[in-house]
C-alpha cells in the first residue's frame, strides 16, 4: 500500500473516531487511553470475547450472516463469547447476529466501537476500514476474503482466510467454509492471544 493510501486511511480513522491516530512501523496506531467505550454486559469478560463484524460494502463479497452464526457457535464451544461491531449498510438492516452477548454495531459510534474492539482477543470481518481500526488498537484481525482477492497492508497480526480449493460446503452460505474460518481462528489465537 502506497504511503498516500496509508495516510488517507489514518485521516479517515481520525475523522471517524475523533482521536489521534499515528503511524508506527507502517501501521496505524489509535490512542484509546481517553476512551471509556460502551458498557459491557455483566459477567462478560471482554478479554474472552471476539469482535465480529459481519458488515461490508458489497453483498457479493460478504460472508453470509448464517456463516457467522455457525462460527460464533464454534467460538462459544471453546469458551469465547462474541460481540457485534461494525456499521450495517442499508441492505443489511435485517442482518443482525442473534448469538452475540452484546451488539456494539448500529447504535454505537466508531470511537466507542474502537474501545470495545481493543478489549477483545480477536476481530473477525471483511476487508473494510474497520479491520485497520482493529489493527490500530492492537487487536489481531482475521480477514475473510473472496476467492482471488488480495489485501494490503498486511500487519504482523493479520491473517487472511480465503476459500479452500475443496468442495463448497453450501451453495446458500457461500464458498468460504466455516471450517476454513474456524481453523484460521485457532491459528491466529495460538499466535497472537492477548495475555489474560
Amino acid at each position: 500500500m502506497a504511503r498516500m493510501q496509508i495516510m488517507n486511511l489514518i485521516a479517515h480513522l481520525k475523522q471517524e473516531c475523533g482521536v489521534e491516530v499515528s503511524l508506527e512501523s507502517g501501521r496505524p496506531v489509535l490512542d484509546i487511553s481517553a476512551m471509556k467505550g460502551p458498557r459491557w454486559p455483566r459477567k462478560v469478560n471482554p478479554a474472552l470475547c471476539v469482535a465480529i463484524d459481519p458488515y461490508g460494502p458489497d453483498a457479493k463479497r460478504r460472508w453470509p450472516v448464517p456463516r457467522f452464526e455457525i462460527l460464533i457457535a464454534n467460538l462459544d464451544s471453546i469458551g469465547l463469547k462474541s460481540v457485534a461491531v461494525g456499521v450495517p449498510g442499508l441492505d443489511q438492516a435485517d442482518e443482525s447476529l442473534s448469538r452475540v452477548v452484546a451488539d456494539f454495531s448500529a447504535n454505537v459510534d466508531l470511537r466507542n466501537q474502537a474501545a470495545a474492539i481493543s478489549k477483545c482477543i480477536l476481530w473477525i470481518g471483511h476487508d473494510t476500514p474497520r479491520r485497520h481500526l482493529a489493527a490500530a488498537v492492537g487487536t489481531p484481525q482475521l480477514v475473510l476474503l473472496p476467492h482471488g482477492e488480495e489485501s494490503e497492508p498486511s500487519y504482523s497480526d493479520t491473517l487472511f482466510v480465503k476459500p479452500s480449493r475443496g468442495p463448497v460446503e453450501s451453495k446458500v452460505l457461500g464458498p468460504l467454509s466455516v471450517t476454513d474460518a474456524a481453523e484460521a481462528v485457532q491459528k491466529l489465537l495460538k499466535r497472537f492471544s492477548k495475555s489474560q
